[in-house]
C-alpha cells in the first residue's frame, strides 16, 4: 500500500491556481493542461479568506512523496488543517484491484484487446499499449516496469505507469478514478 503525505497551502487565488495547475490540477472536473505530477494522489481546493479579509484558496495535496512549496504559496496552519482533515482523508483512498480486474477492465475499455487481456492473463505477455508505455521510460525503469507488470498479482492506483498509460489514451485522472471504482466490481 502506498504511503502518502499531506500537504496543506495557502495563498491567493491566482498563485495559487498557478501553482496547482503546475501539479496537474484541473478546476471543476476539466481536463488538466498537463498530465498530474506522478506523486499526485488527489486535491481538495477550497475558497476563504485570510487573516485580513483578502480572498484566499486552501489545498489540500496528498502525494507519495513531499512537493516543494511553490512560490508565493505558504504552508496552511495547523488549525486549518484541523478543520479540513477529513476532507483530505478521502483522497488517494481507491482500493488495489487484481491482475483479473485490470485486464478485464482495460479490455471493456478498449485499451487493449481480449486477446491481448486473455495471453497476459495466461502467460503474462505485455499488451501492446502497455509495452508503449515502458519504451516510453527511461532505460533504466524498463527492466523495473517489465518485473513489476510480469510480477504483479494487484495493481494500485497510485502506480505512475497507471497514470502514464492513462495520460496516453486522453483519460483524465478524475476519469481514471470512475474507472479504477469501475473496475473494482468486475
Amino acid at each position: 500500500m502506498t504511503a502518502y503525505l499531506d500537504h496543506l497551502w495557502t495563498a491567493s487565488p491566482a498563485a495559487m491556481a498557478a501553482a496547482l495547475t503546475a501539479l496537474g490540477w484541473a478546476p471543476d472536473g476539466a481536463e488538466p493542461t498537463q498530465p498530474r505530477h506522478p506523486a499526485i494522489a488527489g486535491f481538495v481546493v477550497t475558497a476563504a479568506t485570510d487573516v485580513s479579509g483578502n480572498p484566499a484558496w486552501t489545498a489540500l495535496i496528498r502525494a507519495s512523496e513531499a512537493l516543494p512549496l511553490p512560490n508565493g504559496v505558504q504552508a496552511a496552519p495547523q488549525w486549518v488543517a484541523d478543520a479540513l482533515v477529513g476532507r483530505i482523508a478521502e483522497l488517494g483512498t481507491l482500493p488495489p484491484i487484481s491482475r483479473r480486474q485490470l485486464l478485464l477492465g482495460l479490455a471493456a475499455e478498449g485499451l487493449i484487446t481480449g486477446e491481448e487481456a486473455l495471453a497476459a492473463a495466461q502467460s503474462g505477455a505485455v499488451p501492446a499499449a502497455v509495452e508503449a508505455i515502458f519504451t516510453q521510460l527511461p532505460a533504466g525503469e524498463q527492466l523495473a516496469a517489465r518485473i513489476t507488470w510480469a510480477a504483479m498479482s494487484q495493481a494500485e492506483r497510485s502506480n505512475p505507469l497507471v497514470g502514464l498509460m492513462a495520460t496516453a489514451h486522453g483519460i483524465a485522472p478524475a476519469a481514471l478514478d470512475d474507472l479504477w471504482r469501475s473496475w473494482t466490481a468486475l
